[in-house]
């Protein structure tokens, strides 16, 4: 009887331990999948940071992977790279699709210039205002400092502005703005005047003509493109 017990446990034992062996063989981590969306001119070097991380990922067990951790790790490794999403295909397959970032912005403080993608996502810090694509001068955004969190403006933060109607708008038409950076020489950004919201976008042409547009929370893209018809006109008018 005592024998007998030896040998059912032992049996349990070899199965359990052959169970284990293929549990994990099953959802060992076999593939990668990484499909990165790089910005053509940049030397960010995103994909390759974004590989590197993820090579320590293979032969994991899938089911104790956390695709949040994932996230925030390739989130980590540029501030130019944003996990558009993470998935564990099961067995055993890792899917994780990102973007870079694209410079569209700048902001000057404290004798250096700190650049922004469309999310206000600070990418850079830099003691030059030069995109880092095409070697261009990136759009600067003047805002008072009190309308301003300053203590986001760091590498990896995003800027906080705290009128968020006039972050609203602007996230909504950094598009429309970035598109004509060959014309615009800088931004002036009102949020208040006398103590009162005033939210005037004020755009400098690089001719010269100074844009104001007033109540610029309200239908700003219809009244920028008014705004960018009157003085292509103005601009040919008097060039001519």
């Amino acid at each position: 009887m005592k024998y007998k017990r030896l040998l059912v446990f032992v049996t349990s034992m070899i199965f359990f331990t052959a169970f284990v062996i293929c549990f994990f063989a099953i959802f060992k981590t076999a593939e990668i999948s990484i499909d990165v969306k790089a910005v053509q001119g940049s030397n960010e070097g995103v994909a390759e940071k974004v590989q590197a991380l993820l090579d320590n990922y293979q032969g994991k067990n899938l089911l104790t992977i956390s695709t949040e951790e994932v996230e925030r790790q390739v989130n980590g490794v540029s501030s130019y790279a944003k996990v558009v999403k993470v998935n564990k295909v099961y067995p055993n397959k890792l899917e994780v699709f990102v973007e870079e970032r694209l410079e569209k912005f700048a902001v000057k403080y404290n004798n250096h210039y700190y650049a922004l993608d469309d999310e206000f996502h600070v990418l850079s810090q830099k003691t030059e205002n030069v995109n880092n694509v095409d070697g261009n001068k990136n759009l600067i955004i003047d805002f008072s400092i009190a309308d301003i969190d300053t203590s986001t403006i760091k590498v990896g933060n995003k800027l906080v502005i705290h009128d968020e109607k006039t972050s609203t708008y602007l996230r909504n038409n950094v598009q429309a703005i970035y598109d004509k950076r060959g014309d615009i020489g800088s931004i002036t950004i009102t949020v208040k005047k006398e103590k009162f919201y005033f939210r005037r976008l004020t755009l400098t042409m690089r001719e010269g003509m100074v844009i104001n547009v007033d109540k610029a929370d309200i239908r700003t893209d219809e009244k920028l493109a008014k705004e960018y018809v009157a003085n292509k006109n103005y601009f040919w008018k008097y060039r001519n």
